[in-house]
């Protein structure tokens, strides 16, 4: 299944991708907000390239707690989902 995403850069540019998932329920993700209008869904395992896109910065470590921390440490708001619940 092909999925499209899309993502609202901070300085206002919408971004949209292709994003393949056969099931997304069992996967971690980050639900990250950019002001109170916007948000993201990153997969967890993806969120250092989201981060190095965004912020246009490059990580020391694409490890999933130092993305978490590097989130905290720059007041970024937020939420870890571990796991999408299926809507009928």
């Amino acid at each position: 299944m092909e999925t499209k995403i899309g993502a609202l850069l901070p300085n206002g540019t919408r971004v949209y991708e292709d994003w393949e998932s056969n099931d997304l329920t069992n996967e971690s993700y980050f639900l990250i907000e950019f002001g109170s209008q916007s948000a993201d869904l990153v997969k967890a395992e993806g969120l250092h390239k989201w981060i190095e896109y965004v912020f246009e910065t490059k990580l020391p470590n694409i490890d999933e707690e130092f993305c978490e921390g590097w989130l905290f440490a720059n007041e970024i708001n937020y939420m870890r989902i571990n796991e999408l619940e299926e809507l009928e």
